[in-house]
């Protein structure tokens, strides 16, 4: 073999040899691609968008929390119980796999997955966070529900309760629970949108002070309570104090609600 045969011989070789390279490394990024696609990376663009987060920061053990509503009052402090609103996507496919209230919800290992126990530290009450937790700090290799093993998951979190303010005092008879009242009230979502008013239609309406058959939500049992006639109150009720998961007219599942209650009369 004279030189140059062995010189086309290299310089084939060296061609083989980046071709084979190239090769490799393609299938190595599109397994990487791949496995982000299944349990690696929170696409957040495929997550309901609920505006730009006041604050963000990352715990230790790698929760992204996201502040996008402040608190109001003092931080959750250990061994106290709260009601959570939430509602958990897969970070991969947006798609929610739960939504529901936790009733005295206390943040405590093994209560809740460890992103909880992380990512809502010190939040206050009616604050809203949304939580971008690891597999590792979620449901690991454990499979829950849908949701297949070593998911990332996103949750998008409220502490909710019943948030009442005076703005006129009454002095007449007082509102108890399973009184006969009547009352003028205005109700809106929180978008602004009045979803009924008797002050519009100049028709107060008598109820009973009370959940259940022939009763009222139990938002305006706990808000419209130890009112005094004359008196009127703004109310913020949380979804599960009101319409709860179901949708009524012009009011969608899942609604918090606000109303301006002016109690006329205690029967």
């Amino acid at each position: 073999m004279n030189t140059r045969e062995r010189g086309i011989l290299i310089g084939l070789a060296v061609v083989l040899a980046a071709g084979t390279a190239f090769i490799v490394k393609k299938a190595m990024d599109d397994k990487a691609e791949q496995d982000a696609g299944s349990a690696g990376a929170f696409d957040t663009e495929r997550l309901p968008d609920i505006g730009t987060p006041l604050r963000e920061e990352t715990t230790p053990g790698g929760v992204v929390v996201k502040v996008f509503e402040e608190g109001r009052g003092e931080p959750v402090q250990k061994g106290q119980a709260m009601d959570i609103a939430y509602t958990g996507y897969s970070a991969v496919s947006g798609a929610i796999f739960q939504r529901d209230v936790r009733r005295r919800l206390i943040l405590e290992q093994g209560g809740v997955i460890p992103g909880w126990v992380e990512g809502l530290a010190g939040i206050k009450p009616f604050e809203k966070r949304r939580l971008l937790i690891p597999s590792e700090m979620g449901f690991g290799a454990n499979q829950a529900g849908n949701l297949p093993p070593n998911s990332d998951l996103v949750f998008d979190v409220q502490w909710v309760k019943l948030d009442m303010k005076v703005i006129r005092e009454g002095s007449g008879k007082e509102a108890k629970r399973g009184s006969k009242i009547i009352v003028h009230y205005k109700g809106t979502l929180e978008s602004g949108f009045v979803f009924d008013s008797s002050f519009a239609r100049d028709e107060p309406v008598r109820l009973t002070l009370k959940t259940g058959p022939g009763g009222v939500i139990d938002g305006w049992v706990h808000g419209i309570s130890g009112m005094r006639v004359g008196g009127s109150r703004e109310l913020w009720i949380p979804w599960h104090m009101a319409y709860g998961k179901s949708a009524q007219k012009k009011i969608p599942g899942y609604s918090n609600l606000k109303f301006l209650v002016e109690l006329i009369a205690v029967e």
